[in-house]
């Protein structure tokens, strides 16, 4: 069964509402979702859809969002990893506060997620929630496999820095989620074509 994560922005300016609805179509058109795709619903937005889902739940909430949205994930959990991490460079780049909630997320901590000016409401980093397991995500026949910051593949070695990936026999990383995912897929498309 698949489960529903919704989000909210709060706190973003009206300047800076548009610019932040533009990185959320940036971000729904940048990477394959295996879910619907991203999106999000402000005061202004053109579809009727978003308009009467951002109306309803202002409607219910006591601090107003600036802009909010749900994705319907299908079993992937680096499409939540991408909304996690999206919310937290939003709320870094404009001092937002975000909430997240995804109440079927098989890890408690993960549920009801505050971050504010891009840290969570401990102080903690976002990273810090992650579990230090690798990620899988499968693209067709094939599995890519995503190694989170800290990450140690032993008790005994150092925990990694940035983000890791493995395709097949090829190991390599990226500073950011976003990176690591852009190369793997274009070394997995490469693949692709080579067997064709």
């Amino acid at each position: 069964m698949s489960r529903v994560v919704h989000y909210a922005i709060y706190r973003i300016s009206d300047s800076d509402i548009k610019h932040v609805m533009e990185l959320g179509r940036k971000l729904a058109s940048s990477r394959q979702w295996k879910s619907d795709p991203f999106w999000l619903a402000y005061e202004g937005s053109s579809s009727l859809f978003e308009r009467l889902y951002f109306q309803e739940l202002c409607a219910h909430e006591k601090e107003q969002p600036k802009a909010a949205g749900f994705i319907r994930l299908q079993g992937d959990e680096c499409d939540f990893l991408a909304v996690l991490l999206f919310m937290r460079d939003i709320s870094t780049i404009f001092n937002a506060r975000v909430i997240i909630h995804d109440n079927a997320h098989p890890i408690a901590r993960l549920r009801h997620v505050v971050i504010d000016n891009g840290k969570l409401e401990s102080g903690e980093d976002v990273e810090s929630l992650l579990s230090r397991r690798p990620f899988n995500k499968r693209v067709g026949n094939s599995v890519v496999v995503f190694y989170p910051p800290g990450y140690m593949a032993h008790s005994n070695s150092f925990p990694q820095v940035g983000w890791r990936y493995a395709v097949g026999s090829i190991r390599a990383g990226a500073n950011t989620f976003f990176e690591a995912e852009k190369e793997a897929l274009k070394i997995l498309n490469g693949f692709t074509h080579l067997g064709d």
